[in-house]
C-alpha cells in the first residue's frame, strides 16, 4: 500500500497550480485513495491500482526550478524544436485516445521509442520546460499553451485522423472496392461533374468510362449507402477531399489549393477566395443558422452569394491559413462569436469595418 506521505506527494504532483481553488482538497486524484497500491514501477512511473481503477502515476519531482531539472529528450533528441513540440503533442493526443488503458499506453510509448513510461514523463516535462507556457517558477508550472502547441495540436489531429483512416481500410479492405465498375476515385470525379453538365453530356462522360446511366445510378446509391454505413467516417472524409480536389464551383480553386496542402499545417496558396473578415461573418452566420434550424443552403446563397459547396471550399482554404498562422485562429474565434450573436439576433453586417 502507498503510505500517507506518498499519496500526499501524488496529490500535490497532479494538482500543481490549482492549490487556490476552493474545494480542491476534495478532488479525486488517481493514486491517492486509502487503498491505493503499486502494481509495478517503470523508471519513475508507478502503475497504481486505486479503488478498482488502474493507471500510471508520474513519481518524478517536477516541483523544482528549471535549472534543477535533469533534461531527458528520449526519442525526440535529434529533432528540431518545432518537431519536438509536434511529436510530443502527437504522442499526448494518441495516448488520450487509449482512454486510460494502462497496458496499451505502455505499449504505445514503447512503439514511439521511449524506453519506459517513466521516460515519457521525463521527456514530457523537459519539452514543457523549454517550450510550454509558464504559470509559475517551477517545471511543474510549465503547461501546454501558446501558438506552437496550438499549431502542433492541429497537425496531430490530422495525423490521428489519417492513422485511423488507414487502420479502418486495413481492417476492411472492401470499403474501397469498386461498385458497378465505379471506383471510389471515379465516383468522386463523376459526382463533381454531374451538377455542372447537362444530362446528355453526363451520359457521354459515362460512356468514356465504359458506363451507362443504370450503372451510375446503382453506383451512386451504393456508394452513398457505403459511406453512411462506415462508422469510422473514413470514406466520408476521403470523399470530401477527393470531391474538393476536382475544383468544382466558383471557388473551386480555393478548395483544390486547400486539399493540395494535405492539411499538414501549410497554408493554401493562391488568392483569398473571400476576405478574412467576410469569411468570419459567413462562418458566424452559418453557426447561427444551424442553431436556429434555418435552411443554410438557401440562406448562404441569398445573403452571401455563394453555394453551400463553395462555403466548404472557402472554409477549407482559410482553415489551412489558420493552421499556419495561429494568430488568425484567435481572431477568428472572436469574430465568429461576434457574428454568430448578430445573426442569431437578426442583425447582420453591423460590425463591418470594426477591428477586433
Amino acid at each position: 500500500m502507498l503510505s500517507d506521505a506518498e499519496r500526499a506527494a501524488i496529490f500535490q504532483q497532479q494538482v500543481q497550480g490549482a492549490d487556490d481553488i476552493q474545494g480542491i482538497e476534495h478532488l479525486k486524484v488517481h493514486g491517492t485513495g486509502v487503498g491505493a497500491r503499486v502494481l509495478r514501477s517503470s523508471d519513475g512511473a508507478d502503475l497504481v491500482e486505486d479503488d478498482g481503477d488502474v493507471g500510471w502515476v508520474d513519481r518524478h519531482e517536477s516541483r523544482v526550478p528549471p535549472e534543477q531539472w535533469r533534461d531527458d529528450w528520449g526519442p525526440l533528441l535529434n529533432r528540431s524544436p518545432q518537431e519536438q513540440v509536434e511529436e510530443l503533442v502527437f504522442h499526448e493526443m494518441t495516448l488520450d485516445t487509449l482512454k486510460g488503458d494502462a497496458e496499451k499506453i505502455e505499449q504505445r510509448l514503447l512503439s514511439f521509442g521511449y524506453g519506459s513510461v517513466g521516460q515519457w514523463y521525463r521527456v514530457r516535462s523537459t519539452v514543457l520546460k523549454y517550450y510550454g507556457e509558464r504559470t509559475g517558477p517551477l517545471v511543474a508550472n510549465c503547461v501546454f499553451g501558446g501558438d506552437a502547441f496550438a499549431a502542433a495540436a492541429w497537425k496531430a489531429s490530422r495525423r490521428l485522423e489519417t492513422e485511423r483512416g488507414e487502420a479502418a481500410l486495413q481492417a476492411n479492405p472492401g470499403l474501397m472496392e469498386p461498385i458497378a465498375g465505379v471506383s471510389f476515385e471515379l465516383y468522386a470525379q463523376l459526382t463533381a461533374k454531374v451538377a455542372s453538365v447537362s444530362e446528355s453530356e453526363f451520359v457521354q462522360l459515362l460512356a468514356t468510362h465504359g458506363l451507362d446511366m443504370p450503372a451510375w445510378l446503382q453506383a451512386n446509391s451504393q456508394w452513398t449507402a457505403r459511406m453512411q454505413n462506415d462508422s469510422s467516417g473514413t470514406l466520408g472524409r476521403l470523399f470530401g477531399e477527393a470531391y474538393m480536389a476536382q475544383g468544382v464551383g466558383a471557388h473551386g480553386a480555393a478548395g483544390q489549393a486547400a486539399v493540395a496542402t494535405d492539411f499538414n499545417g501549410t497554408g493554401a496558396g493562391g488568392e483569398e477566395p473571400m476576405s478574412f473578415e467576410r469569411y468570419c461573418e459567413l462562418a458566424g452566420a452559418m453557426a447561427a443558422w444551424g442553431e436556429m434550424g434555418v435552411d443554410m443552403s438557401a440562406e448562404v446563397e441569398r445573403r452571401f452569394g455563394v453555394s453551400i459547396m463553395d462555403y466548404g471550399n472557402i472554409a477549407s482554404w482559410w482553415m489551412t491559413r489558420m493552421m499556419e498562422d495561429m494568430s488568425l485562429q484567435s481572431a477568428y474565434s472572436e469574430k465568429l462569436e461576434f457574428y454568430q450573436r448578430q445573426y442569431a439576433a437578426g442583425q447582420p453586417n453591423v460590425a463591418q469595418g470594426i477591428s477586433f
